[in-house]
Formats: C-alpha cells, structure tokens, sequence
C-alpha cells in the first residue's frame, strides 16, 4: 500500500541531533512530501489509519496476512478499529482451539565423552577438551596416577601437562591414545 509506506517513511524519519541546514531541509522534505501526498490520497480517518499502522507493525507477521487475507475491495484504507475487533476474534478463536505448543528450535545436544573421530574419514581430530581449566570443586587426588607424570592427581591439574602448549597438548594426547575425561559431561549442538 503506498499510504502505508508513506507513513513509514514519517514514523522513521531520522531525529536530528543539532539544527543546520541540511537537517532541517531533511526534515522538512521528509513531512511535508509525506504528509502532502497522504492528504491527497482521501485517507477519511488519517489518525485512525496512522494508529492502524503503528498497530499492524506491532502484530506477528501470521496474524497480519490472516488480517490482509479478511479485507475486501471496499476496505481500502482499513481503521484501527476494524483491526482491534479482528485481533479480538483471534483471541476468541484461540481460546477455543488452543494454542498450538511452542517448539524450541534448538537441536538436541550431545554428549561428548571421548576424543572426536570423523566418520567420513576415520581420522581423530584434536580437542580443545585438553585445555579445560580444573573446577574448584573436584577432588584433586585419584586412584589412577597421571599419565603424564605418574603424579596421583588428574591430568587437567598436572603442573607439566599445563606448562605446554595446546598444540603440544594435543599432540601429547594423540600420539599417547589418551582420552581426556571431564568430571561433568560436556554438550555441544549438532
């Protein structure tokens, strides 16, 4: 509808921040081209019609077109009220049938217990489970010594494994057939 994008144009006309020339000039083109030309349209009700766009902008795009979808070659300038009532129905018509359940659009996670082998090519990629930083809360003593210095503490903690690199951690964790165990399961998204 050009009354609809008309008004647009009003409604998102950029505030000035300081007067000059050039901004009130802007201003001025803008309002009045808008406003003269809305005028010439024959909009009967032009402050329900501005109240009707700022509502329409407002709804679901769904709700919209089921709105668009209701209007007849008479109704060339629809009113707020019109699309008030309409709204209204909608609600009726929900109530009745019930809402349809959200569903979240997140993909399931994963649970990642060991390193990453591809399928495609069989080849264990590098994890960046090997960098992970101890909690403060987990035991730091345990029944199978490190097996990068045979200390009796997890290999996270392990002062020698720390010193390094994560390239040369990974390296270390790959050449050596390591798995790296976290105390808490780790999930990623597919």
């Amino acid at each position: 509808m050009v009354a609809t994008s008309l008004l647009e144009k009003v409604l998102n006309a950029p505030s000035s921040s300081q007067e000059s020339l050039h901004d009130l000039s802007v201003f001025l083109s803008t309002f009045d081209e808008n406003i003269f030309l809305l005028s010439a349209m024959d909009i009967l009700d032009l402050g329900s019609f501005i109240l009707f766009t700022s509502a329409f902008r407002a709804l679901p795009l769904a709700t919209r077109k089921l709105f668009e979808s209701t209007m007849t070659n008479n109704d060339v300038y629809p009113s707020v009220d019109k699309l008030l009532k309409f709204v209204r129905d909608r609600i009726t018509v929900l109530e009745n049938v019930g809402e349809p359940r959200k569903t979240s659009a997140k993909p399931k996670p994963l649970l990642v217990t060991g390193p990453y082998v591809s399928r495609r090519s069989g080849k264990s990629k590098p994890v960046a489970l090997v960098a992970a930083k101890p909690t403060e809360n987990r035991p730091q003593t345990t029944t199978n010594p490190c097996s990068c210095c045979q200390g009796s503490h997890y290999i996270s903690t392990c002062p020698k494994f720390r010193s390094w690199s994560l390239d040369d951690r990974n390296r270390w964790a790959h050449e050596n057939k390591q798995e790296i165990r976290l105390p808490k399961p780790v999930y990623i998204s597919p």
